[in-house]
């Protein structure tokens, strides 16, 4: 899968845009520096160091940067953006128990779930085993167990029949707002993605969306 992003640079810097959701999905939000910027829900990384550890977590989950260059001869705009704060104050706490298990803890050091797999491939599930989603990476798939009430999941195979690309990378994030769910639901559909929305408290789905369009309302 192939992804675009954008790069600006004017004389003395460059920093690529990327939406705040991949920096949550992948678990490297704590590891972005001040010297990037942010400015809605988009993050300017920096090019010396932030930039790479976010291409390395990318190329992890499978997807590939399509990145399209941008220069001017002037100050850049970008340096008068907030400096990059991250505001995971509630981020769950992972412990290794086996080669292939992690067990989740909240802030509260509840334990509000397990994580399985290996790498490039990891399932999240709560502590009565209940199947919550899919996650490319570990902390994406720890960080789906989380305080919120509903959980949005993009793959790129049809995830009522299974047909599709196979080993495709899985992207996942929560909120506590169904329309905030709703419409991360419908933008990844529109990057050509299936993606659905559950419910957190039963684990249903309620919605899914078909890549580039089409909605199927599962309840109301």
């Amino acid at each position: 899968m192939k992804k675009v992003f954008h790069f600006y640079a004017d004389p003395g810097h460059g920093w690529l845009a990327v939406k705040m959701h991949y920096l949550h999905s992948f678990g490297i939000a704590s590891q972005i520096t001040p010297y990037s910027y942010q400015r809605g829900d988009t993050a300017y990384l920096e090019e010396d160091c932030d930039l790479s550890v976010f291409l390395a977590a990318l190329k992890e989950a499978g997807i590939e940067a399509d990145i399209r260059t941008h220069h001017t001869d002037r100050r850049s705009r970008i340096r008068g953006y907030e400096s990059y704060r991250c505001k995971d104050s509630g981020l769950c706490k992972i412990e290794k128990v086996s080669e292939d298990r992690w067990l989740v803890r909240n802030a509260e050091d509840e334990r509000i779930g397990e994580v399985f797999g290996i790498k490039g491939k990891f399932q999240a599930q709560t502590m009565r085993g209940v199947f919550v989603a899919n996650g490319s990476t570990l902390y994406m798939a720890a960080n789906l167990l989380s305080s919120a009430h509903y959980h949005v999941v993009a793959t790129v195979r049809d995830p009522r029949t299974n047909e599709g690309m196979k080993d495709a990378p899985t992207m996942g994030c929560c909120t506590e707002s169904r329309d905030i769910a709703v419409h991360q639901a419908k933008q990844w559909a529109s990057d050509g993605y299936w993606s659905s929305v559950y419910d957190k408290a039963s684990s249903e789905a309620i919605y899914d969306f078909s890549p580039k369009g089409g909605v199927h309302g599962l309840r109301a």
